[in-house]
């Protein structure tokens, strides 16, 4: 409980202060904490929100597909892990992610669906975008030096 508290600031710590120091106080804490903050389904709306932010990539850009692959691969894990698998099947999720991509991309991803004989889903794309950012990273470093891609190095 006291390193509960040490960790908590502002409005988080008024939530657990002054609950005592038990294992049943400890307890009484994370659940407030949990219904405040936290829980499943800000966890996964968190993810939605930041999908929907965010602005439509730069075909361009690999860093910018590659922090995209992120969020998306984010997605995915966090769907799975609260048991929202019927977000990952074609939807409205799916949609305003596919939003994101530009058409030159798009139509790439339709290709390697059909040529890979999968059906169109977020664990799908998510497969996809891995993928690809991979080699645009690659190709913008054969191209423009290691540095042009963060400093990464792709083997």
């Amino acid at each position: 409980m006291l390193w509960l508290e040490s960790c908590s600031e502002g409005e988080a710590a008024a939530t657990v202060k002054g609950l005592g120091y038990s294992s049943a106080a400890y307890e009484t804490a994370k659940t407030r904490l949990n219904r405040r903050y936290g829980g499943n389904r800000r966890q996964v709306q968190a993810h939605i929100d930041e999908l929907r932010k965010m602005k439509p990539i730069n075909a361009e850009n690999p860093r910018e597909l590659e922090k995209f692959a992120d969020l998306v691969e984010r997605t995915v894990v966090t769907l799975k892990e609260n048991k929202h698998t019927s977000d990952l099947e074609g939807g409205t999720l799916y949609a305003i992610v596919l939003e994101k991509i530009p058409q030159s991309l798009l139509s790439q991803y339709y290709r390697w669906v059909k040529e890979k004989g999968k059906l169109e889903s977020l664990e799908e794309l998510r497969e996809w975008v891995a993928e690809e950012a991979e080699y645009q990273v690659q190709a913008s470093e054969v191209k423009n030096g290691a540095s042009s891609a963060g400093g990464r190095h792709v083997k």
